[in-house]
């Protein structure tokens, strides 16, 4: 219920392309950290037609899987053909055109422009558009999601070991930009996106956390999953 606080969220049922619930906060913009790697998976894709060379495929997997920032900066500079800048600028004309207007979600600077920053309500439309094979190659980026090894700590944590989860978190502690101010500032995220079925329902759920604790996403995903999925407690 506070716009400001450390945890924001917003919860999705990816059929219906309804929003079930989230946060005061929900359309603010924050510290993406690796989360933000499905951006450029996304961008990479669709410009390539939904097409990668083996070799582009092992980066993707390595860096959605196991979160490889090496495989990042690589697939990047690819999506510019070699100019990591240019990749940059597609980046951001893919989440434009895609409609995530607030969405930062390259690496490093474009000019004086920060990237790597997600809002939580923009997040979830892109679960749904992977959901929806609503851009080239959208079908790879959601069987990738769905062999991520991280978050059995996070937002796995409490949901039932028989629903089949993907998504991508999201971890870093230190200095950034802050969305608001442009100033510095030190942020712990501790970040997770969730594509989850529970009883042929698809759902979707970005949790964006700046509080140093897997517990946050942990609970959010836990709470939720329960009270508006049918799950019983």
């Amino acid at each position: 219920t506070q716009p400001t606080h450390s945890v924001q969220w917003t919860f999705m049922d990816l059929a219906l392309h309804r929003v079930i619930a989230k946060s005061a906060g929900s359309n603010k913009r924050l510290f993406g950290a690796s989360s933000s790697k499905i951006y450029v998976a996304a961008a990479l894709l669709d410009f390539q037609k939904g097409k990668l060379s083996s070799a582009q495929l092992q980066l993707m997997a390595e860096m959605l899987v196991v979160s490889s920032n090496a495989a990042w900066t690589n697939l990047q500079s690819q999506l510019g053909e070699g100019d990591a800048d240019k990749g940059r600028s597609r980046n951001l004309e893919f989440t434009h055109r895609m409609g995530y207007v607030q969405t930062r979600g390259f690496q490093g600077y474009l000019g004086t422009l920060h990237g790597n920053e997600l809002v939580p309500d923009e997040a979830v439309e892109t679960l749904f558009d992977i959901y929806q094979n609503r851009f080239s190659g959208a079908q790879y980026l959601w069987k990738l999601m769905h062999t991520c090894r991280t978050g059995a700590t996070r937002g796995r944590k409490y949901i039932p070991k028989e629903i089949f989860v993907g998504g991508k978190t999201g971890t870093y502690d230190g200095p950034t930009e802050n969305p608001e101010t442009g100033k510095n500032y030190n942020v712990k995220v501790r970040n997770h996106l969730l594509v989850f079925n529970v009883q042929g329902k698809q759902f979707g759920l970005a949790i964006l956390a700046n509080t140093g604790s897997d517990e946050s996403a942990a609970l959010m995903a836990g709470g939720l999953i329960r009270e508006y999925a049918g799950i019983a407690p």
